[in-house]
């Protein structure tokens, strides 16, 4: 099992210990307890087992970024930083010492409002655009088909049926149409 896992995390297979003798597929099914022809038995016994032994078939759903937190990352940088910082050494020192006390603010809240509109659209920008790749990747999981064999027979489930393994084998029937 842990050679299983060291491969998927670094995405090689030479720490796999195939036997010689098979072909690859079948040296795999092996260590997988399961049959490159009939694949898994489709009894809850054995779907508890394998739930026990290699864990849930699960991808947990990556957190979408707020729209504060793209604002966050926006006020980090280190130009809107100096140029906020200066604004409000402009706003000060024009309004305490400047030529046009009553005036001198302006330029300096100039600057503030300029930031301001940098941070928001480009976080608006950076939203909109997360926003339109997690729906792109929704409509190609939801017609992307899994080729699966139960008890020798091939069916073919959508991505979320095919990796929904907290459910057990009756419940899958039921929502797999019989498969």
């Amino acid at each position: 099992m842990e050679n299983l896992v060291k491969m998927m995390e670094e995405k090689d297979s030479s720490h796999l210990n195939l036997d010689k003798a098979l072909t690859p597929a079948q040296s795999l099914a092996a260590m997988l307890d399961t049959d490159v022809m009939t694949g898994r038995t489709h009894t809850a016994d054995d779907f508890h087992h394998r739930q026990s032994v290699f864990g849930a078939n699960m991808v947990e759903e990556r957190r979408l970024t707020t729209y504060w937190e793209f604002c966050k990352d926006a006020l980090g940088d280190t130009t809107i930083q100096l140029l906020l910082v200066m604004s409000v050494i402009s706003i000060v020192m024009e309004s305490t010492v400047g030529d046009h006390k009553t005036t001198g603010w302006i330029d300096g809240f100039a600057i503030m409002v300029t930031c301001a509109f940098v941070v928001n659209s480009g976080s608006i920008i950076n939203y909109r655009k997360q926003a339109l790749f997690a729906k792109l990747q929704d409509a190609l999981k939801s017609g992307n088909l899994k080729r699966v064999i139960r008890n020798g027979v091939h069916h073919f489930l959508g991505e979320r049926r095919a990796a929904r393994a907290h459910q057990t084998p009756r419940s899958y029937d039921r929502e797999a149409g019989g498969c």
